[in-house]
């Protein structure tokens, strides 16, 4: 749930991020998922919205080092997007538990990737997230557009 300040429970953004792993072989796992995303009528035009990305994931690697890549088709309500994006991510182990982060996404019909790249601080039940987001081509604002996420595992 988003949490701006001065807006009623009923304005406020709510997603959820349902995700299903299965260990395939020593170093290789696969994942499906989604992102769905409630838009409040007082953030569109007047009705609200249902969106997200319907996907799934490989990652080959170990716990130090890995890279992953996924495949994900895009929806607003019941209509989905007629070719997928794509990601390519990695992670890279620097302190017991500390990692760089990068997850890149290419959408179908744009010309420029969305990068991003930081660090990842994370515990036992909970990883905390310090990212730079930007988009690769003329628009690219240097060093990034900062990112900050927390994850909670159940």
């Amino acid at each position: 749930m988003s949490l701006f300040p001065g807006l009623e429970l009923d304005e406020q953004i709510f997603y959820f991020t349902p995700k299903v792993g299965l260990k395939c072989a020593e170093n290789f796992n696969l994942a499906t998922g989604a992102l769905i995303i409630r838009i409040p009528s007082s953030w569109s035009d007047g009705d609200s919205a249902t969106t997200g990305i319907l996907y799934g994931v490989g990652t080959l690697g170990k716990i130090d080092s890995s890279v992953s890549v996924g495949f994900g088709y895009g929806f607003v309500d019941s209509e989905f997007a007629d070719k997928p994006m794509v990601m390519v991510g990695g992670e890279f182990r620097l302190a017991r538990r500390t990692a760089f982060v990068t997850e890149n996404f290419i959408f179908p019909g744009l010309d420029v990737p969305l990068i991003s790249y930081g660090f990842r601080f994370f515990g036992e039940s909970l990883a905390v997230d310090f990212a730079l987001v930007n988009v690769l081509g003329e628009g690219i604002i240097f060093p990034g557009i900062p990112y900050i996420d927390f994850v909670v595992n159940f």
